[in-house]
């Protein structure tokens, strides 16, 4: 049987902002796309990340995360991960290319979860 579901990572309990047109469901830090979960991640089990920075540019609007040592053992997505919140004519793959500017920290609740189509 595959453990493989279309995303996989960490799932934000509450929503973060944005102000763009279109709000972004289930937001999430993804650390697969279409990959194996490892056994060391125990879907459904809360933990936290560090918001560090917010980047916009009218398409795309999201916030920069801070993993910790254990979540960086099995990331496996974009070269800077983050939160896609919102979109206007964008595309959520593009959120990694934003330029985000440093805000003041904050730690979110998030829980390991997945995403298979349902």
């Amino acid at each position: 049987m595959s453990n493989k579901p279309i995303y996989w990572g960490l799932f934000l309990e509450s929503p973060l902002p944005t102000m763009l047109h279109q709000w972004i469901r289930d937001q999430h830090v993804t650390f697969g796309f279409r990959t194996e979960i490892p056994e060391s991640v125990k879907l459904g089990e809360e933990t936290e990340v560090k918001v560090i920075g917010r980047g916009c540019d009218g398409r795309n609007e999201g916030y920069l995360v801070e993993l910790s040592q254990e979540q960086l053992k099995v990331y496996g997505g974009a070269p800077a991960p983050h939160i896609t919140v919102g979109l206007c004519g964008g595309k959520p793959v593009d959120t990694a290319k934003l330029s985000f500017e440093p805000i003041k920290p904050f730690v979110i609740k998030v829980r390991w979860g997945k995403f298979d189509g349902k």
